[in-house]
């Protein structure tokens, strides 16, 4: 019966100690509850469409421009096509005709005209043997 009793001490010994030990632990605090990600249904790719091409580069181009300086406006236009290009002041239009290499001034009042040949570069060795004279 010692025996018995001796036994029965052991385990209320140890069911205490166990229930002691779970007693004496604080429950761990939940921890916030994590939604789920919502699912998302991506539609099926579509053949890109291909680009257009870019537009062809203009081939005339006028502009017009006012300018405004206290109580004077000035006007001009200014037309590009290819090499040349014609810009109308009030009274007198230019004309600059590069592929000719030449300036056009005409005074429409008057009805004159004046011709300026555009000045090519001089070769460096005239203008080196001009600047070695004293």
């Amino acid at each position: 019966m010692q025996l018995f009793n001796g036994n029965r001490a052991f385990i209320l010994l140890t069911v205490l100690t166990l229930n002691a030990g779970l007693l004496a632990q604080t429950p761990a605090k939940p921890g916030p509850k994590k939604k789920a990600a919502p699912k998302t249904v991506t539609a099926p790719a579509l053949p890109k469409a291909p680009e257009p091409p870019p537009p062809p580069p203009p081939t005339d181009v006028r502009l017009h421009t006012a300018i405004t300086t206290g109580a004077q406006v000035s006007e001009n236009t200014t037309l590009i096509q290819g090499p040349r290009q014609r810009v109308e002041f009030p009274g007198m239009t230019v004309l600059s005709q590069c592929d000719l290499g030449q300036t056009l001034q005409i005074n429409d009042q008057s009805k004159h005209y004046i011709v300026q040949k555009h000045q090519t570069a001089e070769p460096a060795t005239a203008s080196a043997a001009d600047s070695s004279r004293p």
